[in-house]
């Protein structure tokens, strides 16, 4: 099976609380396989495929913490799979730098 993705995941672990779009419920989650297309969070919240969500973290302690937009793929009892939506120029340095800085 070949891996579709169109961007590079980096591993990692990073506490994020995430929302159905326009829901008042928080979960907390940790996120890992991040890019920035998307990414697992690993939780126990179970979320149809499609659902929105609004996904926070704070990638690193440098910088301000991330709002980011974003639909479930899918769901498999022990995590989510996100794809991200488009998101700003900031939000977009603040994740690919984050990610730069993980690689050795």
């Amino acid at each position: 099976m070949s891996d579709l993705r169109q961007y590079v995941r980096s591993l990692v672990a990073v506490d994020l609380v995430f929302s159905v779009l326009g829901g008042t419920t928080s979960f907390a989650g940790t996120g890992a396989d991040l890019s920035v297309g998307g990414m697992f969070i690993a939780t126990r919240t179970k979320l149809e495929a499609g659902t929105p969500l609004v996904i926070r973290m704070r990638p690193s302690l440098a910088h301000d913490e991330l709002a980011l937009q974003g639909t479930v793929r899918w769901s498999n009892g022990v995590g989510l799979g996100v794809q991200f939506a488009p998101m700003g120029a900031k939000d977009t340095h603040i994740l690919t730098e984050y990610l730069r800085a993980l690689k050795p």
